[in-house]
């Protein structure tokens, strides 16, 4: 089975690029303790993604990414994480949400 990645954009709001980028990190600290292989951050700096910023999550294939998405449905930091983030002022735009396989 092939890598594979989950890629997340949001368009920051205009000033917000800081607190998007900590709940990036933030986030970014849960998945990785929960098993993601790595996660990047990148800043679209050309075409359609210039002003987002977008997450990619690796995982060793499909069948990981599937376990790992039903181990955060469960676990108690992604939900107080996501609980947190509800009630804060919205600071992003959700533009999409993807999933790819690496072919090398």
């Amino acid at each position: 089975m092939a890598q594979v990645v989950e890629r997340t954009v949001w368009r920051t709001h205009y000033g917000k690029e800081v607190q998007v980028r900590e709940m990036m990190n933030e986030f970014k600290a849960l998945v990785l303790k929960l098993g993601v292989s790595r996660v990047e951050i990148q800043s679209g700096m050309a075409g359609k993604d210039v002003g987002c910023l977008i997450m990619n999550q690796y995982f060793k294939n499909a069948e990981d990414n599937g376990r790992l998405n039903d181990a955060f449905a469960n676990d108690a930091d992604i939900q107080a994480f996501m609980k947190k983030q509800s009630t804060m002022p919205q600071v992003a735009d959700f533009i999409s949400h993807d999933l790819y396989a690496v072919e090398e």
